[in-house]
């Protein structure tokens, strides 16, 4: 797991842990609690670690873009989508994890 990819994963845990810290893996690892200039090389090896483990086996889910969930409930056609109208728009980003839940759509990719 390269840096990017690293801050990435951890910033997906923190999101994930938010409001319940007790029940995040770097709970008590002496990560958290300490300013990033604090940490040395071993903290930061250790959470490395930590979040890597944590990243396998909590893959990030890839929804549908938001221009094919419409095209899929029928509510625009293939014809239409060539049109400029949607080019300024995000209706070609992936659909946030937590709308999609709600709309109860499927992951069509795991990361």
């Amino acid at each position: 797991m390269d840096l990017a990819d690293g801050l990435k994963q951890l910033s997906r845990m923190c999101a994930k842990y938010h409001e319940i810290c007790d029940d995040c893996p770097l709970n008590g690892k002496d990560f958290c609690s300490l300013e990033p200039a604090d940490r040395d090389a071993e903290i930061n090896v250790r959470a490395a670690a930590i979040i890597e483990k944590w990243a396998d086996g909590n893959p990030e889910l890839i929804y549908q873009t938001w221009w094919e969930w419409l095209e899929n409930m029928g509510i625009v056609s293939k014809a239409r989508s060539d049109s400029k109208i949607f080019d300024t728009t995000r209706m070609y980003d992936p659909i946030p994890t937590d709308i999609a839940q709600k709309l109860g759509i499927e992951p069509k990719e795991v990361k």
